[in-house]
């Protein structure tokens, strides 16, 4: 693959993610449009991860099979969520909304399943895998921030709508010509020296999917575990741990520069594998929940701050050499989308069941469920990283 396309998907993550993350900044201009609780909207959510993970596995699916022309359909999903996205501020009843949500939802499982197959493909080391996940962060982060700050400067929702979604169809027209380019700038192949004139060594692909499960399982435990941490920590931070509001928040942004930094400094950092790595951060990531679950209201808030900040450290790469390892272990595209799919199942799965938890049991106790829900990460990594072998 030449270096513009990997550019090319490596830019249409973000512009999934400006897509996707547009709704969640406007749930309350809706909720007050509409005359509707702001509590209703989570089925909208939860529809649109059902899309996602639908059209993850789909695409897969059929791929396998019928080998689909996967650039063209990554660049008409963005285009098409981009669309959507341009139109959201007229939507004026719940169910035009849900339905345009849905279809944002299935687009951006396309956008992200077959963008992460193809550079998990063609990419040396990862590290494409690596900076597209730091450029989904950026356009996570960058939706809702503008949004928010265009909202308090007066400006009306439609139009906010029309510049972002202007903004993110851009985004999908550069994407377009880069994939698209005519010009070949081909990435110099990566030789293997080996001593004494003999063959490189080889790598053994293969062609069974033994051990896939426990990577699939790795995945939606990994992403529950994170998805709690978005979604709860601040609460978690409030009522347990006697932090206010605005403290709250700002810890939370540590985790997410934790997570970031070390997802983009993978990018640079050359491994050998990924069984040692991914070993490393999974345990790093458990000593920190570990102690995230010993503090208490009266710890040092610098201290549960640098905690935060290691968690966000432990957890920044994961996803990715999760990724890395299957593609490097199987070489199987169809793989790579159903793991993605599986990430989409564990942020339906995550919010939902700790919600469930904490009707029944006070919100302190989050940290422990942190600490049992990466254990299962840890345990199922242990087993698929065994299943490797190697000539």
């Amino acid at each position: 693959m030449n270096l513009r396309r990997k550019i090319g998907l490596t830019i249409s993550l973000a512009g999934f993610a400006i897509t996707i993350n547009t709704f969640p900044a406007l749930v309350t201009w809706f909720s007050d449009k509409l005359s509707i609780p702001s509590s209703n909207f989570g089925i909208v959510f939860l529809a649109q991860y059902i899309a996602f993970t639908f059209f993850s596995i789909a695409t897969g699916k059929l791929h396998a099979r019928y080998k689909l022309p996967l650039q063209a359909i990554l660049i008409t999903a963005l285009l098409l969520a981009s669309t959507g996205v341009f139109f959201i501020g007229f939507y004026n009843s719940f169910f035009s909304l849900m339905v345009l949500l849905i279809i944002i939802g299935g687009c951006g499982g396309l956008v992200e399943a077959i963008g992460t197959a193809l550079l998990a493909e063609g990419s040396q080391n990862g590290n494409m895998i690596y900076t597209s996940q730091f450029f989904y962060a950026i356009g996570a982060f960058s939706a809702p921030l503008l949004i928010g700050i265009t909202i308090n400067a007066g400006i009306a929702v439609p139009v906010i709508g029309r510049a972002v979604g202007a903004f993110a169809f851009g985004i999908g027209l550069l994407v377009w010509f880069l994939v698209f380019s005519k010009k070949e700038t081909e990435l110099t192949p990566l030789k293997i020296d080996t001593p004494d004139g003999k063959e490189p060594i080889t790598k053994i692909v293969r062609t069974d999917h033994r051990g896939f499960a426990w990577l699939f399982t790795a995945m939606v435990s990994y992403v529950v575990f994170e998805s709690v941490m978005q979604n709860w920590l601040p609460t978690f931070l409030q009522e347990a741990r006697g932090k206010t509001a605005g403290d709250a928040s700002l810890i939370l942004t540590v985790f997410w520069v934790g997570l970031g930094i070390t997802r983009l400094s993978y990018a640079f950092f050359k491994k050998k594998s990924t069984k040692v790595p991914l070993l490393i951060q999974a345990l790093i990531l458990l000593v920190s929940a570990v102690a995230l679950a010993m503090t208490s209201a009266t710890t040092s808030p610098i201290l549960i701050i640098i905690i935060i900040g290691f968690i966000g450290i432990g957890a920044g790469p994961i996803w990715p050499l999760i990724v890395e390892h299957c593609s490097d272990t199987y070489q199987n595209e169809s793989l790579v989308m159903y793991l993605v799919a599986a990430g989409s199942i564990g942020g339906i799965v995550g919010p939902s069941l700790s919600s469930l938890v904490f009707s029944y049991a006070h919100i302190s106790y989050m940290s422990i469920l942190l600490v049992g829900y990466h254990l299962i990460c840890v345990f199922t990594i242990i087993i698929a990283t065994k299943e490797r072998k190697h000539v």
